[in-house]
């Protein structure tokens, strides 16, 4: 399942698990089934399951955002707790860092945090953000073949 998948990405500090690491620094990818409308959410984190994601800004009304998006027109984007993601159906992935990694990871979160630009449901979106954070921490994450959250979905569809 995903769980093969993702932990077929390997670099120098091993394989992804699904349990984290008992002692030092970690990254969490975790993908949430049900989040973005059903379409599927990729979040990412540091040191805790707590992940961030990457999303509108929800300062457009929910039925015109979804309409904007499908049609492919960027919105602001904005990162947010997944604590606001539906929790049923969420695989999460673990990988050990280095201080080095974490740092990099870490800063990658917070630039995005400050200058979070245009989210595009097409382009530059939650899978794509989580990818740029492991790619940052020099880390192989989210496979690009799967950096689409509603390709995941048809893969691996949940009840």
């Amino acid at each position: 399942m995903l769980a093969q998948q993702q932990s077929q990405s390997q670099d120098q500090q091993g394989q992804w698990s699904t349990t984290p690491p008992t002692s030092g620094h970690y990254l969490t990818n975790a993908y949430f089934f049900k989040g973005a409308s059903g379409a599927g959410h990729w979040g990412v984190g540091v040191d805790s399951d707590k992940t961030e994601g990457f999303a509108t800004n929800d300062k457009v009304p929910k039925f015109l955002r979804d309409i904007l998006l499908v049609i492919g027109v960027p919105l602001p984007g904005a990162v947010h707790p997944d604590s606001m993601v539906n929790q049923s159906g969420v695989e999460r992935f673990y990988k050990p860092l280095t201080d080095a990694q974490f740092e990099s990871a870490q800063s990658a979160m917070n630039r995005r945090e400050s200058h979070p630009g245009l989210y595009s449901l097409y382009g530059r979106n939650c899978a794509l953000w989580d990818q740029s954070v492991d790619h940052s921490a020099g880390v192989n994450g989210v496979p690009h073949i799967v950096s689409f959250p509603m390709v995941l979905r048809l893969w691996y569809p949940q009840e």
